[in-house]
This record gives C-alpha cells, sequence and structure tokens, in this order.
C-alpha cells in the first residue's frame, strides 16, 4: 500500500476525485496546507504522506467518500486527503489562501508560507518522522525571518486564540533555528 506521494501523483488523485465529483454534480473548493503544501506548492520535499486540506462547502462525507473509493482504486492509504486538521485554520488563513489548482470539479487554494510558518511554529514536533523542524526552517529561510518576534507576530495572525501563546519550547527552538540560519547565511 503506498503511503508516500509525489506532487504529480496527488495531482493524479486529485484529478480522479474530480471525475468522481463531477459525476455527481459536485464542486468544492478546498484549501492546501501542512506537508502537502509544503510538497506541491512550495517544492520544500519530494513527497509527503497526505494532503492537509480545509473542505468549503456542505459536501464534506461525500467528499471523504469519494476519497476512499479512490485510495482503494488506487492501493493507497484512505485518508490521502483528509479534513483533520481543519480546527487550526483560522479566517486569516483562508482570506489570504491563494489559488493553486483548477479541476472541472475543484478549486484548490494553498495557505500563504506566512500562515504555513505560524501553523508549523505551533506544532513544532522533535520526533522520529517529524518534518517539523525541516520545514519550520525552509519556511524561515524563504520568509527571510531574522528573529523569533517575526514568527510571533505571523502566529498572532494567524493560529487560533487557544494556540496561544507559542509555548516557551517552541519560542526557544524557533530562535536557535533562525540563530543557526543566520550564522550559515555569513
Amino acid at each position: 500500500m503506498k503511503e508516500a506521494f509525489t506532487p504529480e501523483e496527488f495531482l493524479q488523485l486529485l484529478s480522479q476525485l474530480s471525475v468522481c465529483l463531477e459525476h455527481e454534480g459536485k464542486k468544492t473548493t478546498i484549501i492546501l496546507f501542512g506537508g502537502g503544501a509544503l510538497s506541491m506548492y512550495y517544492g520544500a520535499r519530494s513527497t509527503t504522506h497526505d494532503l492537509d486540506v480545509l473542505i468549503n462547502g456542505d459536501d464534506r462525507s461525500s467528499i471523504i467518500e469519494a476519497v476512499r473509493r479512490i485510495a482503494a482504486d488506487n492501493d493507497t492509504v484512505d485518508d490521502w486527503l483528509n479534513d483533520d486538521g481543519k480546527s487550526l485554520i483560522t479566517d486569516a488563513i483562508v482570506a489570504d489562501a491563494q489559488d493553486f489548482i483548477t479541476l472541472p470539479a475543484i478549486t484548490m487554494k494553498v495557505a500563504s508560507a506566512e500562515a504555513l510558518l505560524a501553523l508549523k511554529a505551533a506544532a513544532l514536533r522533535y520526533l522520529p518522522g517529524s518534518h517539523d523542524l525541516e520545514d519550520v526552517r525552509f519556511l524561515i529561510q524563504r520568509l527571510k525571518v531574522t528573529d523569533v518576534e517575526e514568527v510571533i507576530t505571523l502566529a498572532e495572525k494567524y493560529l487560533p486564540q487557544r494556540l496561544l501563546p507559542l509555548s516557551a519550547y517552541n519560542e526557544t527552538m524557533l530562535d536557535v533555528l533562525i540563530e543557526e540560519i543566520n550564522k550559515e547565511g555569513n
């Protein structure tokens, strides 16, 4: 069973999902965030395990059911596209999302790099298999962040109130990463 996908493989799965939705007479808009956004849109990774999305509209259950059918047809994980992290998505993230992919039945937008950095800064796990540190490093470099206060400002703009303030551990990890990046640049 396939568990990691390239952007091209995800695009094939999304195309199949669009065909399914089109046959059902449905259209949806989804907002991509997390590792899928970093892989597919920002090019930070060559593969990722799933696409974390916010599904807009009233057809969530039929979309998730179509995702499962496509997974079965392609011998892949049934949550290759999921909305498990939807409670993290704020109005500010939605407002700043950029157009990304347009298919006949799917419009995909992608979270901004600033929003992704805020989300990753809150999650920042140093665990085996986690890509959080390399993702945060990539985003800090992309956005040319020079101090932890810039990340805190982004967190305050994009994160749900329940995730604020960032933990002391996360702030320390961010400070160390930013310092390392600044040293590498000199």
